[in-house]
Parts: C-alpha cells; sequence; structure tokens
C-alpha cells in the first residue's frame, strides 16, 4: 500500500486544525438573548386579531407568519383544542411576515381584509390548508374558499399597500421588542412558551 506523502499529510493536518477553529469560535459564541415578554400584556391581548371570549382561562398572544410550516401545526393545535374545549381560548394574533418567506406580507394584508369583513379565523384556516399554492392563487380565491362575503371589497382592500394596515407594523415591532427569533412566538397567560405547548398542555390548561 502506498504511504500518503508528507504533503497529503500536511495538508490533512492543516484542514482539521482550521475545523477546531471554527468549531472553538462558533462555542464561543454568546447564547441567543432570552425571548423576553411583551411589556404590555394586557394591552396586547388587544392590539391583535383578537378571537375567543374575554375570560377564557387560555390567554395566547402569537405572533404568526402564514408561510410558516410550524404555524400552520401550530394553528391545527389550537383549533383541535377550541372543538375539545369551546371558549377556552382567547387568541391576539399579530403579524410577523419574515422577510425569508415569499408571499408571507401579502398573506398578512389579505388576512386583515378577510378580518374586516369577519372572517379572519376561516380565511387563515384556508390560507394554512393550502399553504403550499400562497404566491400560486389570487388572493380572491382563498377569499371565496373561505366564505368571505363581498369579494370586490376584500379584492380592492388586498390591493392597498401593507403600511395602510398599522396591526402588521406593530407585530413587526413587538417581535423586536421582546427578541423573538421564529414564527410561532407564542405567549400565553404572560409567560414566554418555548417550545410550543402540546395539545396535552394545552388540555390540561383548559382544564385548571
Amino acid at each position: 500500500m502506498k504511504k500518503p506523502s508528507v504533503g497529503a499529510v500536511a495538508n490533512v493536518a492543516l484542514v482539521a486544525a482550521a475545523l477546531f477553529v471554527i468549531w472553538n469560535a462558533r462555542s464561543a459564541r454568546p447564547p441567543h438573548p432570552a425571548v423576553g415578554l411583551p411589556a404590555d400584556w394586557e394591552r396586547e391581548m388587544t392590539t391583535g386579531i383578537v378571537v375567543g371570549p374575554e375570560d377564557a382561562p387560555i390567554q395566547i398572544v402569537e405572533l404568526m407568519d402564514f408561510r410558516c410550516p410550524f404555524c400552520r401545526e401550530w394553528s391545527a393545535r389550537l383549533d383541535s383544542l377550541r372543538v375539545e374545549h369551546p371558549g377556552s381560548v382567547r387568541v391576539s394574533f399579530h403579524h410577523w411576515p419574515l422577510g425569508a418567506h415569499p408571499d408571507a406580507l401579502a398573506a398578512a394584508v389579505a388576512a386583515e381584509c378577510a378580518d374586516r369583513q369577519g372572517s379572519f379565523v376561516e380565511f387563515s384556516r384556508t390560507v394554512y390548508a393550502e399553504q403550499t399554492l400562497l404566491g400560486q392563487r389570487p388572493w380572491r380565491e382563498f377569499a371565496d374558499q373561505a366564505g368571505v362575503p363581498d369579494l370586490d371589497e376584500f379584492d380592492a382592500c388586498a390591493a392597498q399597500p401593507s403600511e395602510a394596515f398599522p396591526r402588521i407594523q406593530h407585530g413587526i415591532e413587538l417581535a423586536g421588542a421582546t427578541g423573538a427569533r421564529g414564527t410561532p412566538t407564542v405567549w400565553i397567560n404572560n409567560r414566554v412558551m418555548r417550545p410550543r405547548p402540546s395539545l396535552d398542555e394545552l388540555r390540561a390548561m383548559a382544564r385548571r
């Protein structure tokens, strides 16, 4: 068997040394700051799109992005809880359309327009169910599927720039103020929830 040359051995040693330096540099980085609580919890329970009774035992502030697959999973979990425990959940939904997600900002605008006609819940369910089709179908089709009553009014609303919807900017600012690092970021009963609680944990909260 041919022995490796001195040069080859030296190259391997250099690569190993470089990897060791990179690994140590990464290990030495300070950890991400912890996600904080909203500065005014009670206010944030009213500044988003609010769904659910005021006296519900589970009070949630959520930062959401319609392109986020984890938001879709979390939404399905909440829907299951609402079916099992009607009236137990109140959610204040705040938009945080991430720049890396195509169509997330436009989806937030469309959801605001659906909310103006009382169809936010149905619209959000439709969008999450058809998440892979975002950007491929007109928003009007999602709205029609969700049962938004006046589609012409919806179209006119959805044509407006995102700056016309203050709640979108407020959600982005809330994410920055609390150090949120991804969607969904969830606070329940004024506590940071990371990772997102399981359905069983939510059920336990609903029974308290």
